[in-house]
């Protein structure tokens, strides 16, 4: 007999990928409180958690109402702001929760599996300027990349698909986050700087550009293990595979630039890369049972009521995948 959801009744419907971020922020809060006496960002983790479950309580309850198609809009993809937030917000606790670098030890196993080479450096044989500005543009294709799936369930008004890709992107990311707290480490190009003989810089700016603004971008230092670059590509890229298959071969070849360049331009060892893959596996396994159990035993399936009616964006948007669909097909 199936069970009564707990909260279907109510016009406050969390999913899961809210309760993850509300869950995180409290871990960050409690762990800054914890650690707050060095830190100089207690009162910021303090405003951000409570002004990141004010936010997604106050868009949980207005996308209940009919018709406010905006609103809806802005809640179903809000919780990708809050994990860059939370990214935001790790900054120098990781250096807290755990002082030393595991950068010695990832480095050890990547030559152990290599038979005593060690990958990174053997990659300086293979190294040219025209190859690294490739995988620059390949490494920075990361960030438009992932919500290209999403985009495309979304505007196809095919919600329950785009909600197990947002469920599971969001462990990606939070589970992520804890390796970062747990296996703190900075990469090749820091931990082996001194070693490497061969620069990878491009033939143009755009190499040195993609290098100062991935330093802007990325504020935590030590986010290496898992490798999320690798977890977050091949989740979007396997959902594209289970739910628009045309859409995943033009997706492929860039997800494999994206996964060949977080080695070849030494920000990951090979084992970072091995862990993002595994954790990406788990996560598509995970994030579609969550759902499943969400909407049986929590909420009671709601995505009708909180996501919008219509779109008028997606019957545009839908004669362009069918005209698109129709050349790949040919």
């Amino acid at each position: 007999m199936k069970k009564k959801p707990f909260f279907g009744t109510f016009p406050v419907r969390l999913y899961p990928e809210e309760i993850l971020g509300i869950a995180f922020f409290i871990l960050l809060f409690m762990l800054s409180l914890r650690f707050g006496t060095n830190i100089k960002g207690p009162t910021v983790m303090v405003r951000a958690v409570i002004n990141a479950f004010l936010i997604i309580v106050g868009l949980a309850v207005l996308s209940g109402k009919v018709g406010l198609t905006l609103v809806k809009i802005i809640r179903n993809w809000a919780p990708i702001i809050f994990i860059l937030i939370a990214y935001e917000n790790l900054g120098d606790l990781v250096r807290f929760i755990n002082p030393h670098d595991a950068d010695p030890v990832l480095r050890k196993i990547d030559e152990f599996i290599f038979g005593g080479v060690n990958p990174t450096l053997w990659l300086e044989k293979i190294i040219r300027p025209w190859l690294s500005e490739i995988m620059h543009a390949s490494y920075v294709n990361y960030y438009p990349f992932l919500p290209i799936i999403g985009f495309f369930l979304y505007i196809s008004r095919d919600y329950h698909k785009f909600r197990n890709v947002m469920v599971s992107v969001t462990f990606g990311f939070y589970l992520g986050y804890i390796g970062y707290l747990l296996v703190p480490t900075v990469g090749p190009r820091f931990h082996m700087a001194q070693e490497f003989t061969v620069s990878v810089k491009g033939t143009t700016m755009l190499s040195e550009k993609v290098y100062q603004m991935l330093n802007a971008l990325e504020s935590t230092r030590r986010d290496c293990f898992p490798s999320l670059h690798t977890a977050i590509t091949v989740i979007v890229t396997t959902y594209a595979y289970r739910y628009r298959r045309w859409l995943f071969w033009f997706m492929l070849p860039v997800c494999i630039g994206i996964v060949s360049a977080t080695i070849y331009l030494r920000y990951h060892y090979v084992i970072d890369v091995i862990a993002g893959i595994a954790h990406a596996a788990f996560c598509v396994w995970l994030g579609p049972r969550v759902n499943s159990w969400w909407y049986e035993r929590v909420t009671g399936d709601h995505v009708i009521d909180d996501y919008p009616e219509k779109l008028d964006i997606a019957e545009k948007a839908g004669n362009i995948l069918r005209r698109i669909k129709n050349k790949a097909g040919r």
